[in-house]
Formats: structure tokens, C-alpha cells, sequence
């Protein structure tokens, strides 16, 4: 889980980042909502263990924590590689 805490804070860090360009206020709202986000999952995921991480569950349609993270994660990984583009396509 550790490795992916680290993916996590990466995602912050670039965030925080793009604050710092002075983007207009509806987007820096957008941005630190987003940031918000991923701290608490960062602080969530340090907090269970990796049994709790790893069952699957029907509550999340026989998936588990940790797969519905990676999948957060995969999302915003997505939007910080194509940012630049104009275009994010999430289906790539």
C-alpha cells in the first residue's frame, strides 16, 4: 500500500503545483477540492490494513478498496498526463 500512498501524494504535489499558475477561481476551486480529495485518501489508506485494502466486497460490486483506489488514481494520472493537450480522454 505504500507504493500506492506515494502515487496519491504525487497526485497532490502536481496539483499543488498547478495552483501556483493563478488559474481563474471556478478551476482553483475545481483544483483544491480535488486536492482535498486526495488527502483524505491518502490519510484513509494509511490507516487500514492491507486485509481491509484487499477483501472484496458486494458492497462495491465484488471489488475492494484498494481496487476502487487504483482506479481514482488512474483517473487523475490521466487528466495530469494529458492536461497540456486540451483534450482528456479518459478511454486511452
Amino acid at each position: 500500500m505504500r507504493c500506492f500512498c506515494q502515487n496519491v501524494a504525487d497526485a497532490v504535489i502536481y496539483l499543488k503545483k498547478i495552483i501556483n499558475l493563478h488559474l481563474n477561481p471556478n478551476v482553483m476551486n475545481l483544483i483544491e477540492s480535488n486536492l482535498q480529495v486526495l488527502q483524505d485518501l491518502n490519510f484513509f489508506l494509511q490507516e487500514i490494513d492491507y486485509r481491509t485494502y484487499t477483501e472484496k466486497s458486494e458492497l462495491f460490486f465484488n471489488a475492494g478498496i484498494g481496487q476502487h483506489c487504483r482506479h481514482i488514481i488512474e483517473f487523475y494520472q490521466c487528466l495530469i498526463e494529458q492536461l497540456n493537450s486540451g483534450t482528456i480522454c479518459y478511454y486511452k
